[in-house]
């Protein structure tokens, strides 16, 4: 079940696209130039091989928001010492992302006894018993490291049922499993990506991003290139079958999905225990929908530029979708100011906003005293505020309505006049140098905290707090991102870092969609504080013992 090599192009997509294409019998792979096989000719089950692809297909899709979009030949071919064999053949000429890739699974399995179960239903796993599951702390915080089923009977077509300690035998090969495992490969998990994300060099993937980073993840060579983390420690789809698990259904785990999101560079990723945007910089704003006068400097997203009247957003392009269990805790550092702006009394100031507008990620409010998402209170209001919007506004300049040019406030539906509960800083917001940003919001109090700090700490007591309802205020599907407005006076108004973590409810017992559930979005596992996962706590970011800057994904060392 390995990665070989057969050469780069662009591509694009709005979030993470799996296009299959069936090489029928007969006809030849286009880049192997190897010839598709007739199907098995003794198999269990009623399924076929492209309805068990899209479903493979499907479950690797739903972790990821990234626009990527990798085309998949597959069929049935020639596998000299493998039930499955992938080749990469094209790469995205900027990313090095495999964006073409041929997989061939084998009419004729290469274990004495064994055939292939090609599942009739997929997508809902009702011929399997509830999900077992194993986690581990692999220096980021305890991770989903494995997650499977076993059979709940052997009627004619259904799979083996052997338990830990059993061997090969029978109906226990399933496509299913043997596809999501292929498809991995095809999403960059192969030796060259593993070794490259190996930081220290020292046979571990680096975990970097997001609320896991720290993790150090053990892989080998063998086989083209897989994740080597031995049951009771894990029980990886991409490791491949263990005898101690015995015979099971392999249903995508955490560290299956950080793996991929970790070697394929993915920014916005889908855990069965929470939901995550991580962007260390700007670099790569792909998952952003940027608007107006905004647009990214360098690794900077700069919300205005410094000069008069200007106005800029910068939105999520995909929503999120929240329940009333929805907890959400965001980071983000900022600098005002810029050589040609006016330093301290520069204008107007910038916000975080959470919207429902029917604009959606292309939302903008107006210049000035709007901040980029509100109305224009004392001239003319030329856009319409964002509408069903929650937004936290770091206000630098008085206007008629504020009680000072220095502060940060609650603002619902962008009436910039009317603001909830009210607080100054210490520090000038204009000043031109990094101040970090903490807001937590719990969904059981309705209770939201801003945190703010001229440094790396997270205080102890937020500058403001008040009682939301965000999902009342919003609804359940929402755009998060910042705006920013300048009018007579002006700054850069700059984002330099964003993490985003959103978590819910349990995760279900039944192993449907892998284990999804039918809600992608409605994260299942109960909600985690950051600072329980290695994130932002006390004087930063928690690793191996030491701590070190908040926005730093440092690694913990062998």
């Amino acid at each position: 079940m390995g990665i070989l090599w057969l050469t780069a192009v662009p591509v694009s997509a709005m979030a993470l696209e799996i296009i299959g294409n069936y090489i029928q019998p007969g006809q030849y792979f286009p880049h192997s130039g190897e010839l598709a096989l007739n199907p098995p000719t003794t198999v269990v089950g009623t399924g076929n091989i492209q309805d068990v692809f899209a479903a493979a297909a499907a479950a690797w899709e739903s972790r990821f928001t990234d626009p990527y979009t990798v085309t998949i030949n597959y069929g049935w071919g020639h596998t000299p010492s493998s039930d499955g064999v992938t080749y990469a053949s094209r790469l995205d000429s900027t990313t090095g992302r495999v964006a073409e890739a041929e997989i061939r699974f084998s009419n004729t399995l290469n274990r004495p006894g064994r055939v292939w179960f090609l599942d009739p239903t997929p997508r809902q796993g009702e011929e399997y018993g509830p999900i077992k599951s194993v986690a581990v702390d692999l220096g980021g915080g305890t991770l989903n490291t494995g997650r499977w089923a076993y059979a709940v009977s052997q009627p004619p077509g259904f799979p083996g049922t052997q338990q830990p300690g059993g061997g090969y035998s029978g109906s226990d090969t399933s496509l299913l499993d043997n596809a999501v495992h292929e498809i991995g490969h095809a999403l960059n998990i192969y030796y060259g990506r593993l070794q490259s994300a190996d930081i220290g060099k020292d046979g571990d993937v680096d975990i970097l991003h997001g609320p896991f980073a720290g993790t150090q993840m053990p892989y080998s060579s063998a086989g083209g290139g897989h994740p080597v983390l031995p049951y009771p420690q894990g029980a990886m789809v991409m490791h491949g079958y263990q005898p101690s698990v015995g015979m099971h259904h392999g249903v995508l785990s955490d560290a299956d999905v950080l793996l991929a999101a970790e070697v394929s560079g993915f920014k916005r990723v889908n855990l069965d225990s929470i939901s995550y945007t991580s962007l260390p910089d700007f670099s790569d704003h792909s998952i952003l929908t940027i608007n107006g006068d905004a647009g990214v400097v360098g690794n900077v997203l700069q919300l205005t530029p410094d000069q008069p009247g200007k106005a800029g957003s910068a939105f999520l392009t995909v929503p999120y979708h929240i329940t009333p269990k929805t907890s959400i805790e965001t980071a983000f550092s900022f600098s005002t100011g810029g050589v040609n702006g006016n330093g301290t009394k520069g204008a107007d100031g910038f916000a975080f906003v959470i919207q429902s507008d029917p604009r959606g990620q292309s939302a903008l409010g107006n210049a000035g005293e709007g901040l980029g998402f509100g109305l224009t209170r004392t001239g003319t209001t030329l856009v319409p505020a964002i509408s069903h919007s929650l937004a936290i506004e770091f206000d630098t300049h008085q206007n008629a309505f504020d009680g000072n040019g220095n502060h940060v406030a609650f603002v619902a539906d962008g009436d910039v006049a009317r603001h909830g509960n009210l607080a100054s800083p210490s520090f000038s917001l204009n000043d031109d140098v990094v101040h970090y940003v903490w807001i937590d919001y719990d969904p059981v109090s309705r209770w939201w905290e801003v945190f703010l700090n001229d440094s790396s700490t997270k205080p102890s007591t937020p500058l403001i707090a008040d009682s939301i309802d965000v999902l009342g205020l919003l609804g359940p599907d929402v755009y998060f991102g910042f705006t920013a407005g300048t009018g007579d006076g002006f700054n850069e108004h700059r984002i330099l870092q964003w993490d985003l973590v959103l978590a819910s409810v349990p995760e279900p017992s039944t192993p449907a969609l892998f284990g999804l559930g039918s809600t992608l979005l409605a994260f299942r596992m109960r909600r985690r504080r950051l600072a329980e996962q290695g994130w932002v706590k006390g004087s930063g970011l928690r690793c191996g013992g030491r701590w070190t800057a908040w926005w730093v994904r440092c690694l913990r060392r062998k």
